[in-house]
C-alpha cells in the first residue's frame, strides 16, 4: 500500500491480535481455540449490523446493495453456527443440552443457499452451473 503512495490508517484492535495469537498457537487445543473465538463473538447479530447498515443506505446500486447483504447473512450464518460448534463440542457430557435441531437446521440452510447459489445440481446430482434467466 505504501509503494502506491498510501497511508495505513487502521491498526489492529487488541482482540485481532489475540484471537490471531490465539489461531497460530500450536499448544493450544481446537476446542480451547472455539471457546476463545466464542468469546469474540459473543452477539453476531451486533457485529455484523453495520454491514447491514451500510447495504442499506445504498440507493442506486442494487446489485452492489443485495451482495453487501448476501455477505453479511453469510457472515452471521457463519459466526451462529461457529457458535453452536463451539458449545456442542465444549460441552459437559450430559449436564449441558446442545440445541441440535438449531445447529442442524443451521446446516440444512447452508447446504440449500449452495445449492440454490450459482451452482446447482442436475437430476444426478452432479454440480452444474445454472444459467442466469432475465426476463423483459
Amino acid at each position: 500500500m505504501r509503494e502506491l503512495g498510501g497511508e495505513a490508517r487502521a491498526e489492529a484492535s487488541a482482540a485481532s491480535v489475540k484471537i490471531r495469537e490465539c489461531a497460530s498457537d500450536p499448544k493450544m487445543t481446537d476446542n480451547a481455540k472455539l471457546l476463545e473465538f466464542d468469546a469474540v463473538l459473543s452477539n453476531p447479530e451486533e457485529l455484523i449490523r453495520p454491514i447491514f447498515e451500510f447495504a442499506d443506505q445504498i440507493k442506486e446500486d442494487m446489485e452492489t446493495k443485495e451482495a453487501l447483504k448476501l455477505f453479511a447473512e453469510d457472515e452471521l450464518s457463519s459466526a451462529k453456527w461457529l457458535k453452536y460448534a463451539c458449545a456442542a463440542l465444549n460441552a459437559p457430557s450430559a449436564e449441558t443440552p446442545i440445541n441440535s435441531v438449531v445447529m442442524t437446521e443451521e446446516i440444512e440452510r447452508r447446504n440449500l443457499d449452495f445449492q440454490n447459489g450459482p451452482l446447482g445440481r442436475d437430476a444426478k446430482g452432479s454440480l452444474r452451473r445454472r444459467a442466469r434467466v432475465t426476463l423483459d
